[in-house]
C-alpha cells in the first residue's frame, strides 16, 4: 500500500474512476476517483503505513526483490520447474499492487528484472512449465526469500 498510494496517487485515482464509470469523462472519472482514493488513503496508518515507516518499507522490499531474483536465476518459478500456489501468493500482491502500478512497476523491473519476467510468465499462463519432483527438496535458493518474510512476519506481530 505504500508504494500504491505514495509512488502512484494519480494513477491509482484514474483507475478508480475508470473501473467506477468506464463511460465517463475522463475529468469527471477522475473527480469520482478523488473521492474513493480519499477514503482509502486516510486508512493507511491502520496498515502500518506512515511516513516513518516508509524507509523501512522500501527498504523490506528492495531485498525482497533482491532475494526472489536471485532464486529465479536458478528456478524459474518459486519451488522448482512449474508455478504452485505460492508462486500466486507472491503474484498477487506483487503483480496487482505494485507491477502494475507505473511507479512501482518500473521499480520492479529496474531492481528485479527476473521478478518482472517472472509475473510475465504468470500472467501468459505459465506455459513454461515442466512438471514438479513431487520427492525433491526445496530449492535450496528460495531458503533466504522464504526466511526473509517470514523474519518480517514474526516482526511485524511483535515476536
Amino acid at each position: 500500500m505504500h508504494y500504491r498510494w505514495n509512488y502512484n496517487y494519480e494513477f491509482i485515482v484514474a483507475e478508480f474512476g475508470r473501473n467506477n464509470d468506464p463511460d465517463l469523462p475522463a475529468a469527471k472519472q477522475r473527480e469520482i476517483g478523488h473521492k474513493i482514493a480519499s477514503r482509502f488513503y486516510g486508512g493507511l496508518p491502520q496498515l502500518g503505513v506512515t511516513p516513518r515507516t516508509a524507509a523501512q518499507i522500501e527498504s523490506d522490499y528492495l531485498a525482497l526483490l533482491r532475494l526472489f531474483d536471485q532464486h529465479l536465476q536458478a528456478c524459474p518459478y518459486l519451488l522448482g520447474g512449474a508455478p504452485t500456489l505460492g508462486d500466486f501468493a507472491f503474484f498477487g500482491t506483487l503483480y496487482a499492487h505494485l507491477d502494475r502500478d507505473p511507479a512501482s512497476g518500473a521499480i520492479l523491473r529496474r531492481q528485479a528484472p527476473r521478478v518482472g519476467q517472472w509475473i510475465d510468465r504468470l500472467r501468459a499462463g505459465g506455459t513454461d512449465a515442466v512438471a514438479l519432483d513431487a520427492t525433491a527438496a526445496l530449492p535450496p535458493s528460495v531458503l533466504p526469500l522464504l526466511q526473509a518474510v517470514a523474519t518480517r512476519l514474526r516482526a511485524d506481530r511483535g515476536g
